[in-house]
C-alpha cells in the first residue's frame, strides 16, 4: 500500500434512509469507496451515540477498521474507517461528536488523518471551537477532512 486514497460523506444521519436511491447510506459509501478505491473514509454528522457503537462496527467490519467519536443521536458524530491493509490507530477523539484523531502507517511511515465536523452555529462558535483544538497534536504530515461547514455564500 503507497498511497492513501481518501473519501468524504456528511451523511445526515447514517443509519436514516438514503432518499434518493434504493441503497442504504452504508451501502452507498461502500459503493463509492470501491468504485475510487479508496482506503480511508470520513463520515461526519453520522447521528450516532455510543450505543450504536457496536452496531455500525459490525456493519463495516469486514475489510474496514472502525473509529468512532458518537454524538447525539439528532446531531454530530463522526466515523473514520481505514482498509484493514494498512496499520492504523486512534489517537483522540472528541466526546461531542466533532473530531476523530486516527494515525497510520505506510512503508513505515506514520500519517494523522483527522475527521472534522465543525459546528454549523455562529461564526463565533465555529472560531472559538477551532481554537479549542490543540493543533500542535497534529505536527507534521497531517491531513485534514471533514465538514468544516462554512458556507460559500451568506
Amino acid at each position: 500500500m503507497e498511497v492513501l486514497r481518501i473519501i468524504s460523506f456528511n451523511v445526515n444521519g447514517l443509519l436514516t434512509p438514503c432518499s434518493s436511491s434504493k441503497l442504504s447510506k452504508r451501502e452507498f459509501i461502500l459503493l463509492i469507496a470501491k468504485k475510487y478505491c479508496a482506503n480511508v473514509i470520513l463520515i461526519q454528522e453520522t447521528h450516532t451515540t455510543i450505543q450504536d457503537s457496536n452496531v455500525i462496527k459490525q456493519l463495516f467490519s469486514l475489510k474496514w477498521n472502525f473509529f468512532h467519536a458518537p454524538g447525539k443521536s439528532d446531531s454530530c458524530g463522526v466515523i473514520t474507517l481505514i482498509s484493514k491493509e494498512i496499520n492504523s490507530s486512534l489517537i483522540k477523539y472528541c466526546n461531542k461528536g466533532r473530531l476523530l484523531h486516527v494515525q497510520v502507517e505506510i512503508n513505515y511511515k506514520k500519517y494523522n488523518i483527522v475527521n472534522i465536523y465543525a459546528p454549523s452555529s455562529s461564526n463565533i462558535d465555529k472560531i472559538s471551537w477551532l481554537q479549542s483544538i490543540n493543533w500542535k497534536d497534529f505536527k507534521k504530515d497531517t491531513i485534514i477532512g471533514g465538514d468544516w461547514n462554512i458556507p460559500i455564500s451568506s
